[in-house]
């Protein structure tokens, strides 16, 4: 008989050959199953082959896009990492030509302020009535045009900054006078020299073209102005005659001293140059050539005087 709970070497010939079998059924397993999961694999690849291939191609875009912009450089940045060329000559032709510049500006076209414009009507004989010659609005009133028309006279445009505060007569003076000769003129009339101040004949003169031009008959002169230009002419022409005689005066008196000079230089005589006081203004230590006789006396004035 067998003792109960001791293996005998039989059992454990027994155990051994159970173990060993129970190994290689595990390893047949494994070795079964191994070929079903490459199965499966294959088969997932076989199903979704385009959209492998898909991945593939993106994958090789991504790496060859990276590779390509790390290494290629456009013609802009090769010129803008390129060294800088060496400095030379440059030059350009040379023309000719008016140079013109266009400028816009913006503004607003508005009327300007209105201009009260009065008419002196003190030497209208009668009641000062607008006649005639009323200007339609928004008309341009340009140099020697008629205004207005009043009893009969026209108010005719000159051009000026300084208002006509008077009526300009034969002889008066002042700016209005300079103001009215640079009108004229500008106009084509002659009315004598802008610069000068006066009314005279020429300026007159301008007055009575002034209205021809306008169709007007100029302004009738009273006895008063007429005396007065009168006057003014005869002592402008005195005035002239006695200029006239004075040099004629002074030519013959230089005449006698031209020649009294002369016949002295000839003698060889000298006339002695002396100073004394003068009642005359003169500067320290001026020199008077005087005649013979008179410079006796001086020198007899001055010895008298030292003593």
């Amino acid at each position: 008989m067998r003792e109960r709970g001791r293996p005998t070497a039989g059992d454990d010939e027994t155990t051994d050959a159970l173990a060993s079998l129970t190994i290689a059924d595990r390893q047949g397993e494994e070795a079964t199953r191994r070929p079903g999961r490459f199965a499966g694999i294959g088969a997932v690849v076989a199903r979704n082959r385009l959209l492998w291939i898909v991945a593939v191609a993106a994958l090789v875009s991504l790496v060859a896009g990276l590779v390509i912009g790390r290494f290629a450089v456009s013609p802009e940045d090769a010129a803008a990492g390129a060294a800088p060329p060496a400095p030379g000559l440059i030059t350009a032709p040379v023309g000719f030509g008016a140079l013109s510049t266009d400028v816009t500006l913006r503004g607003e076209v508005a009327f300007a302020d209105p201009v009260e414009v009065t008419v002196d009507t003190t030497t209208i004989q009668g009641a000062a009535v607008v006649t005639g010659r009323v200007p339609a609005a928004g008309a341009e009133l340009a140099p020697l045009s008629i205004a207005l028309e009043v009893a009969g006279r026209p108010v005719i445009v000159l051009p000026g900054e300084l208002p006509a505060y008077r009526t300009l007569r034969f002889g008066v003076s002042g700016p209005d006078v300079v103001q009215f000769k640079t009108a004229m003129r500008s106009i084509g009339l002659d009315a004598g020299d802008p610069t000068d101040d006066e009314f005279d004949e020429a300026a007159a003169q301008s007055v009575t073209e002034l209205y021809a031009q306008a169709g007007y008959a100029a302004p009738a002169i009273d006895d008063g102005d007429a005396a007065v230009r009168a006057a003014e002419e005869a002592v402008a022409s005195s005035t002239q005659a006695l200029a006239a005689a004075r040099k004629e005066l002074a030519a013959a008196q230089a005449g006698p001293s031209a020649a009294r000079a002369a016949s002295t230089r000839r003698t060889g005589s000298r006339s002695p140059i002396c100073r004394t006081p003068s009642p005359w203004p003169s500067s320290p230590g001026r020199s008077w050539a005087r005649s013979p006789r008179r410079a006796s006396s001086a020198r007899r004035s001055t010895r008298r005087s030292r003593r």
